[in-house]
């Protein structure tokens, strides 16, 4: 068998970070410096950054994108079926129920959805004949800092070997005392790196929600202490004293005094001769600090979670409005955690399948991000499924997507559950003779509207496809609606009201005359 050969080129990455290649980046020296202008304009610290989490609504909305993550089930998946592959994955989901994969998640998403980038050290250890990890912490990402990339070489040209030099974390530095800026080279398999937001893989440091939030924030604080002028103001009146021409400087400060007492006091002394009065401040119009809050507030909203309605609460939008705009978050909730585990399959994952079964496949680490509030939703078409075609759903499909474990067979349940092909019992079914007139109606109602709502639903759906993002679908919604057609569904409905109350005058008519 001949050996599979590559031109050496084609492994190198010729437009590399090398300060001697890249000419569009800053570089101090051999350590790249971090693109965010906004940190950049304020220091180049990620401690500001950190400062906003203090807002109430930060805090609230990067709490719910974090818990919509953790909330979820994760496992350990094995790369095949082999005995070896199926061996890694026990172990794997073992060492990471062992390392609280939960507080990790939290604490890995918190720092690298805040500053664009987080970095987590592994304490390896032995356990059972495993290098298993101790502990796995997450670190402050100011601590560290990058070199460029090509700082490590591949030993050969194997795919491993390729793109074990191109991991992030070769080019992690970690600043000390002794070496701030430049920092010091840290072991391998050591660190974890995870960067998010970053416009190309040419900036190691990702971009954070920070990036967006500082203004915001900072807009928001500020408005708020205006507003607090503003009660201030406002809200209770301002002391004015009068004082004699030839009063002197001694006297003055008496006066001035005693208007500051009144401000604290409800009573006060002047000297003879002054007079205090209360001035009213005059106010016209409508205060718009509010306004300014509620509009950075939905913009820290959006900047977050891409959508507002899930949070905040007003006089517009709709119910299937607010479902889209829950549907969104949910979105960006499995993109994280679907980042995260690709990070973490890459590093620990790795270095653990590697350090303990050199021959097997690595697992991989994944979060169940199905929407568990479809699950009435599912059913309901399931059943819809089963007995529109007389047929029950397998036990296999049931266990696996409803999360159970059926155990035996109630007794005196249907001899027919769970066997492909088989008939409903139709010991317990209505028939049509059975059925009522309400009942035929609405069947026959929900037939021959079938088409009518079929031509409306197709309408919104030519508007979903038109529109460029979900704010210009909410905007033109109303303005569908308007065009829409509904004589045809009216006079279906009168219709069929009208038929009902024959219906009912009938069976009225019928009783009596059977009671007579």
């Amino acid at each position: 068998m001949n050996e599979t050969k590559i031109n050496a080129d084609l492994t190198i990455e010729f437009a590399s970070d090398d300060p001697a290649v890249d000419v569009t980046k800053a570089f101090l020296g051999n350590i790249r410096q971090n693109e965010d202008k906004v940190l950049r304009s304020l220091g180049g610290n990620l401690e500001v950054y950190e400062d906003v989490y203090r807002d109430d609504c930060v805090k609230s909305c990067l709490q719910q994108r974090i818990t919509a993550v953790i909330s979820q089930d994760y496992d350990v998946r094995p790369a095949s079926d082999l005995p070896t592959d199926i061996e890694a994955a026990v172990a794997g989901k073992e060492m990471i129920k062992a390392v609280k994969f939960d507080r990790l998640t939290e604490k890995f998403l918190l720092q690298s959805l805040l500053k664009g980038w987080a970095v987590a050290e592994i304490i390896w250890s032995i356990k059972e004949n495993l290098i298993f990890p101790a502990a796995i912490k997450v670190k402050r990402s100011q601590r560290f800092t990058f070199a460029p990339l090509h700082t490590v070489k591949a030993k050969s040209n194997l795919y491993e070997d390729v793109k074990q030099a191109m991991r992030l974390e070769n080019a992690l530095r970690m600043r000390t005392r002794n070496s701030p800026v430049e920092g010091e080279v840290l072991p391998p398999r050591k660190f974890i790196v995870h960067s998010v937001g970053a416009l190309d893989d040419d900036n190691p440091f990702g971009t954070g929600l920070g990036f967006w939030l500082y203004w915001p924030v900072r807009f928001k604080r500020e408005g708020m202490s205006l507003w607090l002028q503003f009660i201030d103001k406002f809200g209770s009146p301002s002391a004015k004293g009068t004082y004699p021409a030839n009063a002197s400087d001694p006297d003055k400060r008496k006066l001035l005094e005693a208007l500051r007492a009144l401000r604290s006091n409800s009573v006060t002394a002047v000297p003879d001769g002054m007079a205090v009065e209360l001035i009213e401040a005059a106010k016209s119009g409508i205060s718009t600090h509010e306004q300014l809050l509620d509009r950075m507030d939905k913009a820290i909203t959006t900047a977050i979670l891409s959508q507002t309605l899930t949070t905040s609460q007003g006089n517009s939008g709709s119910q299937a409005l607010g479902t889209v705009h829950e549907g969104v978050k949910d979105a960006v909730a499995k993109s994280d955690a679907d980042q995260l585990s690709d990070t973490l399959n890459e590093t620990l994952i790795y270095w653990f399948t590697l350090f303990n079964f050199p021959r097997a496949g690595r697992p991989g680490v994944w979060r169940d991000m199905s929407d568990v509030e479809n699950l009435p939703a599912k059913a309901e078409r399931d059943e819809k499924l089963s007995k529109g075609s007389g047929r029950y759903l397998a036990q296999a499909y049931v266990e696996e997507e409803y999360g159970v474990i059926l155990g035996d067979k109630i007794a005196g349940g249907d001899p027919g559950a769970g066997k492909s092909g088989s008939q409903p019992s139709s010991d317990f079914a209505e028939t049509d003779s059975e059925q009522s007139a309400a009942d035929r109606i609405s069947n026959q109602l929900a037939d021959e509207a079938a088409p009518i709502t079929d031509a409306m639903i197709g309408q919104v759906r030519d508007l979903m496809d038109e529109v460029a993002d979900l704010q210009e679908f909410a905007d033109r919604l109303p303005e569908l609606v308007g065009d829409i057609d509904v004589g045809p569904m009216s006079e279906l409905m009168a219709k069929a009201l009208l038929t009902s109350n024959l219906e009912g005058q009938h069976e009225v008519s019928t009783e009596a005359s059977q009671s007579n």
